[in-house]
Order: C-alpha cells, then sequence, then structure tokens
C-alpha cells in the first residue's frame, strides 16, 4: 500500500460498463451536468464525475481517518 502512494501514475485510463440503475443514475446526472455546464464537451463532464466521486471518497476517508486520531 506504501509503494502505491508514493509512486502514483501520471495517467489513468478507465473503461467501465454501468447497467441498471447505476446506467439510469449516472445518465440522469450527466444530462443535468450537460445543461448546467453547456461549455463542458462530454467526455469533460465524465470526467467531472469521475473526480467528484474519487473527491467524495477521500473526504469520507479523511472523516473516518480522523475519528481514530
Amino acid at each position: 500500500m506504501e509503494e502505491k502512494l508514493s509512486n502514483p501514475p501520471e495517467e489513468i485510463s478507465v473503461n467501465l460498463v454501468l447497467t441498471g440503475n447505476g446506467a439510469k443514475r449516472y445518465h440522469f446526472v450527466m444530462s443535468i451536468l450537460s445543461s448546467i455546464y453547456p461549455e463542458l464537451n462530454e467526455e469533460e463532464v465524465h470526467k467531472y464525475l469521475l473526480r467528484s466521486g474519487v473527491e467524495r471518497e477521500l473526504e469520507r476517508i479523511t472523516n473516518i481517518w480522523n475519528q481514530y486520531d
């Protein structure tokens, strides 16, 4: 774990398939974000959504970590 954290990659390629409710929710949020940010293309909205999820998870991890600190 320590090695992975000390050597982060410069780039990560993500290819995933969402189905069912996950696909519906993703499409719903993508549609709203595309309307709110018309200056962003579809790929940029996908990246934004992925990054915001990563940030939210980092915040959760930090909160849990701080409870035991």
